[in-house]
């Protein structure tokens, strides 16, 4: 490292970097989970739509969290119970955590700093 690198290193706003790193990073695992609730509307085994109507994304952006729930709504209690049967929300899920693995570890690599 030359005394130019060092001086520009010293310069560089890290927690600002950070900050805009996470939640770049978050944004993508917000539309992934999106993508995770559209699939398991799809998958969900169906007989009036009720359950498939409470599938949802909850997401708290002071935290950084996102939660994927279905049931609780319209008098909808046997979301775990149709999943334990059909699997319908761990397929969606299996079938978009190579992405969000990818993109997170993207994210991380975005940081490396030599």
């Amino acid at each position: 490292m030359t005394e130019v690198d060092a001086v520009e290193l010293q310069n560089v706003d890290f927690e600002a970097l950070k900050r805009r790193l996470i939640d770049a990073a978050f944004e993508a695992l917000v539309i992934q989970c999106y993508l995770i609730v559209g699939l398991a509307q799809i998958y969900v085994n169906v007989d009036t739509g009720k359950l498939r109507d409470t599938i949802r994304l909850q997401i708290d952006y002071e935290t950084k969290a996102v939660s994927i729930l279905a049931g609780g709504l319209y008098g909808v209690d046997y979301a775990s119970i149709v999943e334990a049967r059909y699997g319908y929300m761990a397929r969606a899920v299996a079938e978009v955590q190579p992405t969000i693995a990818a993109i997170m570890e993207a994210s991380l690599g975005a940081v490396s700093v030599e």
